[in-house]
């Protein structure tokens, strides 16, 4: 124990343990008693950069130190790394567990693949893919991104509940109206991509359509990287009921932030707009809902499973019961329940008469 800081709490461990007095404690750990009395008082500079980091770490749940750090130096905090690990601890929040070191996986040839086949400017190898999703109702939402590998900024995405073909061919043509074609598209093996229409259209416009192996993603890092950010960010702790929602997430900010170990990169959606929060539902009129869901919420309410059983227990008792549904199956139920007490009064009629009188 050399440090004051440790020091000062052996002193309180013995007072509180072995209820002994400050001074004692202090005699016995060598620490003079206005030093275990001290109180350090936080400079302006770094009240402000913890009230900055605890703002951060409300508004990113899922992010450790080093991504605060790195928004911070966005911000214009001169701190190194270290400060905002010992700051993060004292404020209580949750430090990740040491990764154990693991061997380099074979990651194969993948003559397709970013280390083989590498970018050396901007505009010059884009790279698209699609992520996957669902509204809270079940319905399927296809996200389809195209990176600039060089920048590592996302050109544009385009949200639909299917993407085909023409789609992505149509998002492609819009990119090419505002961006320098490029000379190389990587993607996977979806049919969406490897079709000969897509392929046609790309030797039109002076683009080489390249594959990577197939089951492997790591290969198109790039876009796979930007792919789990917009999961994280996006649809990771967020709750979307319709199309409209994801197209219109972003009402606040205007792009989704990618760090790396020691950088924040800033990478630009044009339709989602990829900011972690989605504009609130009291914001959309009523002609901006999809037609489906339109009608969906304006059907009437069906009967469920337990009205009916409600409705069935209620005619065996004889009561009328005024639902059109209802009285449909009172009919029904009542011939059932009069055959049913016919039954019953036969056997007991022949209970009473005994055995060897039937009939």
């Amino acid at each position: 124990m050399v440090s004051p800081t440790r020091r000062r709490d052996a002193v309180n461990y013995l007072t509180r343990r072995h209820r002994v007095s400050e001074r004692r404690a202090c005699k016995v750990i060598g620490q003079h008693r206005s030093t275990q009395r001290y109180q350090r008082i936080a400079p302006d500079f770094e009240q402000k950069l913890v009230k900055r980091m605890n703002q951060l770490a409300d508004q990113y749940p899922r992010y450790g130190y080093r991504r605060i750090w790195a928004l911070l130096r966005t911000e214009g905090f001169e701190v190194n790394k270290k400060r905002i690990e010992r700051l993060w601890r004292l404020e209580g929040h949750r430090v990740p567990a040491p990764r154990k070191t693991r061997q380099k996986a074979n990651r194969g040839s993948g003559i397709a693949s970013t280390w083989q086949l590498s970018s050396n400017g901007p505009s010059e190898i884009w790279s698209l893919d699609f992520v996957h999703t669902r509204t809270s109702s079940g319905a399927a939402i296809k996200v389809l991104n195209v990176v600039d590998e060089f920048t590592r900024v996302a050109l544009g995405s385009r949200v639909a509940p299917a993407i085909g073909t023409r789609d992505v061919i149509d998002h492609l043509s819009g990119l090419l109206e505002t961006h320098k074609a490029p000379r190389i598209l990587r993607s996977d093996n979806g049919r969406e991509f490897i079709a000969d229409t897509l392929l046609d259209w790309l030797g039109e416009q002076g683009v080489r359509g390249v594959f990577i192996a197939k089951a492997s993603p790591w290969q198109n890092g790039y876009t796979e990287r930007f792919n789990g950010t917009m999961e994280r960010e996006l649809f990771g702790h967020e709750i979307y009921h319709s199309v409209l929602e994801v197209q219109h997430v972003d009402a606040d900010g205007d792009e989704v932030v990618d760090q790396g170990a020691d950088v924040a990169i800033g990478v630009h959606v044009n339709d989602t707009a990829g900011s972690a929060r989605r504009r609130d539902e009291s914001s959309i009129s009523r002609q901006d809902v999809l037609p489906e869901q339109a009608r969906r919420d304006e059907r009437p309410a069906q009967p469920t499973h337990e009205d009916r059983d409600q409705a069935r227990r209620i005619d065996h008792r004889g009561v009328r019961v005024h639902d059109p549904e209802g009285q449909a199956q009172s009919s029904h139920c009542a011939g059932h329940a009069a055959q049913r007490d016919a039954g019953n009064g036969v056997r007991g009629a022949r209970a009473a008469a005994g055995p060897g009188r039937t009939g």
